[in-house]
């Protein structure tokens, strides 16, 4: 079941055979773990994992001189010194599903950004996975450089259950800017595990905009760590999810240091008898004076059968900090409903007009005018999906 290879490096097969080790000495979780109390993980077979296939990967993007831009696993052969410094040593979670993608991961992205270089197109690459799929994309952004990358995951309707594990890790350096567009179409027959994170080095900018609008169950997991003083980030998630779906979002910000901002916007709607939670902490170290974090969570509601949690956080260990959270969840505006039926539009245009005003608040802050355009593509076909009981 490993995923070793004899020609990979001995360090990435003790890498993986750790991996495996966590992954089958950890127990299934259950809704009697804090981590899991609103998911439930009722009908997932390990099965699924012995079926399993690279995903096919699409890279696109003209690429700077000394960017490198290409698989990850073929980047191994080439820059394996840099990719061993770097793969999976900010990680903050310990979690049964992101050691099974370490000790099975076979495809993936390596992209690496040298010191002081822009890049002037956004770069991207799309994941199209048939069957049980292993990920892991690594991103170095040196000092200086800039860089926007996206990345979506897509799916066909496949005969059996599977499993998409998808692991990214952002590495951004002094003065650097990174955006990061994540969007996730998965059919409705994929079990969904995603991990990304970055860490930040001093007076660094990042930028997250995740979208999750498939899968039969999609957790993912989006962690932020501050390393650097002055360093700051903006969050932006958005998600949709109609009948027989399930969506767990978690976004976390850990200020280790002075001098750090962060905003965190998370906005999702549920239709149908869709169901979700979502999971937003601000974690402030007490050497993090003068941070200055904000988190906010709504949840709109289209039918009375859906059923939404929002649980935001805070840990503050200084004294010196601006830190505060906001949730809401409540169903469509019937006034609003009114008013524009009143006006000759039909209820599900009325519907629809009102989910993409509350959407766009959030969409509007993705620089990436392509991806936005997906995003409220996307958010129309969740409507209509949801308007035929699909």
């Amino acid at each position: 079941m490993l995923g070793m290879k004899g020609n990979e490096p001995g360090w990435l097969n003790k890498m993986r055979i750790e991996g495996m080790e966590a992954y089958s000495s950890t127990p299934l979780p259950t809704q009697f773990d804090e981590g899991y109390r609103y998911t439930s993980l009722d009908g997932f077979n390990e099965g699924m994992i012995e079926h399993r296939e690279k995903a096919e990967i699409e890279l696109k993007g003209k690429v700077e001189d000394g960017v490198i831009f290409m698989p990850l696993e073929k980047a191994l052969a080439k820059h394996e010194e840099l990719i061993k410094k770097y793969i999976l040593r900010g990680s903050e979670a310990k979690d049964k599903f992101v050691s099974l993608n370490t000790a099975l991961w076979d495809s993936g992205v390596f992209l690496y950004v040298p010191e002081n270089v822009a890049v002037k197109e956004p770069l991207s690459a799309a994941f199209s996975i048939g069957a049980s799929s292993f990920t892991h994309t690594l991103i170095i952004i040196e000092n200086g450089a800039s860089v926007n990358y996206c990345e979506e995951f897509s799916s066909a309707e496949a005969k059996r259950e599977i499993m998409n594990s998808g692991v990214a890790e952002v590495y951004v350096g002094n003065n650097a800017e990174c955006t990061f567009s994540s969007f996730q179409s998965l059919a409705k027959n994929v079990w969904d595990f995603s991990y990304k994170y970055c860490v930040l080095a001093r007076d660094a900018r990042f930028s997250w905009n995740i979208g999750c609008f498939g899968g039969k169950l999609s957790r993912v997991r989006q962690d932020t760590i501050f390393r650097g003083e002055g360093s700051g980030s903006e969050t932006v998630g958005v998600f949709f999810g109609t009948s027989g779906q399930h969506i767990d979002i978690t976004t976390n910000a850990h200020h280790t240091v002075a001098g750090t901002t962060n905003r965190i916007l998370a906005k999702g709607v549920m239709a149908g008898n869709g169901t979700s939670v979502y999971r937003g902490m601000i974690r402030i170290e007490k050497a993090a004076q003068k941070t200055d974090s904000y988190l906010a969570n709504n949840i709109l509601l289209l039918s009375e059968k859906a059923l939404a949690n929002s649980i935001p956080g805070l840990k503050i260990d200084a004294n010196d900090v601006k830190a505060s959270h906001g949730a809401t969840v409540g169903q469509i505006d019937e006034e609003q409903v009114f008013y524009l039926m009143a006006r000759g539009l039909p209820r599900k245009e009325a519907e629809m007009l009102i989910v993409k005003g509350f959407f766009d608040p959030a969409i509007s802050k993705i620089r990436d005018e392509g991806m936005r355009e997906r995003y409220f593509e996307s958010v129309e076909r969740m409507m209509m999906e949801d308007a035929q009981g699909i």
